[in-house]
C-alpha cells in the first residue's frame, strides 16, 4: 500500500498522501497547503494457515477495504434482476418505493446469513447488486463490533438534512453515545475533531447501559474526546481555556419526568443557550433536535434561545434511520422512549 500511494503521489505531483495507522483509517492526499481528504477504509485481520504440514504455522496479515465507493465491476447478486422504472408513478413515488424495496432486500440479506455470518466479499457483491437494482445513489458499510452498520442515499438524497458536524464538534448529552458511533461511522467528520459527552458519570453510564463502556473505549481508540459528568447548561465551565466549537449539537434534550417539562425549558434549556454560546466560535451553529408538536411550545426554543443571544436560522426535519446504529435512550430508568424517527432540527447562529 505504501508503494501505491508513492506511485500515486508522484504520478498526480502531489505534496503529500498519506494514510493514518488506525484499523478504521483515512487516506489524506495534499496538494502545496491545502489537503483533504480522498477516501476511508477498513483495515481487516486475515489469518492463513499452511496445509498438511505438522505444527502448521500460521501465517497473519492485514488487507484493506475501502468504504466510500461499492466496486461495481463485482456481478450483482444472481437472484436481482434490474426493473426498469414503473412510467405510471411519479418520480417521489418511484423513488420512495425503490428506496422500500432496497432497505428490505439489505434486511432480508441481513436475516439470511445473520447465523452464519458473511464474508467482507459477500457482503460488498450484495451491496453493488442492490445500488444496481434499486438505483441507490450511494451505498457504504462500516465495521460495528462484530457486525456492518449500513449506510445508504437515494436523489433527491438525504445529505442536505444531515447534522452538520464539520470543524469542532461539541455533542451534548449523549447518553448511549450511539449517535457518536453514527458519526464517525458515516465518516461525517475527523474523530479527532469530535467531543462526545454525558452528564452521567462514567461508572451511573455504564449501569444504566451496559454497553456504554465497550462503545466509548471504540469511540476512544479511533480519536473521539469523550468526556462524562459535562452539563448542558455549564459548557462553559468545563474547560479552563474554553476551545470554540463550530457546531454544539443536542439532541432531544428532556428531563426525565412530565411534571419537569416546562421548568426544563425556562431553567435549563435557556442555560444551554447562554453556555454553548459561550464556547460556539463566530460563525459556529448550535442544533437542538425535538418533536415538535410536544416539545416546541412546552419548551419555547426559540424565545429561549433569542434571550440567550441566538437567532434561528433553519428549521428541517431530522430523520433517524439517516444514522445508522442510533438509538435514542431516556434519562429516566424503566420509561418507554418516545419516538424519534421523524423529528425537527433548529439551528441558532449568533445573532
Amino acid at each position: 500500500m505504501r508503494a501505491v500511494l508513492l506511485g500515486m503521489r508522484t504520478w498526480y505531483r502531489l505534496s503529500g498522501l498519506t494514510q493514518s495507522a488506525a484499523i478504521r483509517f483515512t487516506i489524506t492526499a495534499r496538494l502545496n497547503r491545502s489537503s483533504s481528504d480522498v477516501t476511508r477504509g477498513y483495515r481487516e485481520r486475515v489469518v492463513k494457515r499452511s496445509a498438511g504440514a505438522p505444527g502448521e504455522r500460521i501465517f497473519a496479515g492485514y488487507w484493506m477495504l475501502f468504504l466510500d465507493r461499492v466496486v461495481e465491476k463485482d456481478a450483482p447478486p444472481a437472484d436481482q434482476e434490474k426493473k426498469p422504472a414503473d412510467p405510471k408513478k411519479n418520480p417521489r413515488d418511484d423513488t420512495d418505493d425503490r428506496w422500500a424495496r432496497g432497505i428490505a432486500a439489505i434486511r432480508g440479506f441481513a436475516r439470511a446469513t445473520g447465523q452464519r455470518g458473511a464474508s467482507t466479499q459477500e457482503l460488498f457483491a450484495f451491496l453493488v447488486g442492490v445500488r444496481r437494482t434499486f438505483r441507490f445513489r450511494t451505498i457504504s458499510a462500516s465495521r460495528s463490533g462484530k457486525g456492518w452498520l449500513i449506510h445508504a442515499t437515494m436523489n433527491p438524497d438525504n445529505s442536505g438534512n444531515l447534522i452538520s458536524i464539520t470543524g469542532r464538534v461539541l455533542l451534548v448529552g449523549e447518553g448511549n453515545f450511539t449517535f457518536s458511533e453514527a458519526v464517525v461511522a458515516l465518516g461525517l467528520n475527523v474523530p479527532g475533531n469530535i467531543t462526545a459527552t454525558e452528564a452521567k458519570t462514567e461508572e451511573q453510564s455504564a449501569r444504566s447501559d451496559p454497553q456504554v463502556a465497550a462503545r466509548t473505549q471504540r469511540l476512544r481508540a479511533q480519536g473521539v474526546t469523550v468526556e462524562f459528568g459535562v452539563e448542558a447548561q455549564r459548557l462553559h465551565e468545563t474547560h479552563r481555556d474554553r476551545p470554540k466549537f463550530d457546531n454544539i449539537i443536542w439532541l432531544f434534550p428532556h428531563p426525565g419526568s412530565r411534571r419537569a417539562v416546562a421548568a426544563f425549558g425556562e431553567n435549563v434549556l435557556g442555560a444551554f443557550f447562554r453556555s454553548a454560546k459561550a464556547r460556539l466560535a463566530t460563525n459556529g451553529r448550535i442544533t437542538v433536535a425535538l418533536i415538535p408538536k410536544r416539545y416546541e411550545k412546552l419548551y419555547r426554543i426559540v424565545e429561549r434561545a433569542e434571550g440567550a443571544g441566538l437567532k434561528l436560522v433553519s428549521r428541517v426535519a431530522f430523520t433517524q434511520t439517516d444514522y445508522p446504529g442510533y438509538r435514542f435512550t431516556t434519562t429516566a430508568q424503566g420509561v418507554q422512549p418516545p419516538d424519534v424517527s421523524t423529528a425537527m432540527l433548529y439551528v441558532f447562529t449568533h445573532r
